[in-house]
């Protein structure tokens, strides 16, 4: 039987992105569009993100509420991740 690692290892070398990588995607464009962006900046083992994001409704929100807004969406994710920067703008 084939381990998980193989299998994650395998869909890493292929989309050269975590898993985790493209579920913060998947999650993040459904809930505020498609101007998004995850990178990972730990060297692929998927621990420590930066996201950018363009949308509207950021609009009149402060800071804080963005940064609510967007870990929010990736609650269940965050559990997982050890540091995130969150780069935020209006449209």
């Amino acid at each position: 039987m084939l381990s998980r690692r193989f299998f994650t290892t395998t869909l890493r070398t292929l989309n050269n992105k975590s898993p985790i990588q493209l579920t913060l995607e998947n999650k993040l464009t459904s809930t505020f569009g498609n101007d998004i962006s995850v990178i990972d900046q730990s060297g692929g083992c998927g621990a420590s993100f930066q996201i950018n994001i363009v949308s509207d409704q950021f609009k009149g929100k402060r800071l804080v509420q963005q940064h609510k807004m967007v870990k929010s969406a990736i609650k269940e994710e965050m559990k997982e991740i050890h540091a995130v920067t969150l780069n935020l703008r209006a449209e």
